[in-house]
């Protein structure tokens, strides 16, 4: 996803600038993993769940309508993702750490 940003934002490359990878390939990840271990965070982190669900939506769609032609070993993957944000948004508890 940090690759990704970089090409898409700070680089010249034509055929990066409008890549839909990074809906799902998304490098404010890293934020979330801040997010899980701040006691304070829950409701920050279950914004950016809902967020991170509808970006993977949208990439899923944009997939399935071949807007843009991805491999098709990334639709498992984003199902996968899609399924995992679904599950924590509706467990609504996040991992418990010791």
């Amino acid at each position: 996803g940090l690759i990704i940003f970089y090409l898409a934002v700070f680089s010249i490359h034509p055929l990066v600038k409008s890549n839909y990878n990074l809906l799902w390939c998304n490098p404010l990840n890293l934020l979330a993993v801040v997010f899980i271990f701040v006691k304070k965070a829950d409701s920050v982190l279950k914004r950016y769940l809902e967020g991170y669900f509808i970006l993977l939506a949208f990439s899923f769609v944009i997939a399935v309508l071949k807007i843009q032609v991805l491999n098709i070993a990334f639709l498992p993957i984003i199902a996968l993702l899609l399924v995992r944000a679904l599950y924590q948004l509706k467990v609504g508890k996040k991992i418990q750490t010791k």
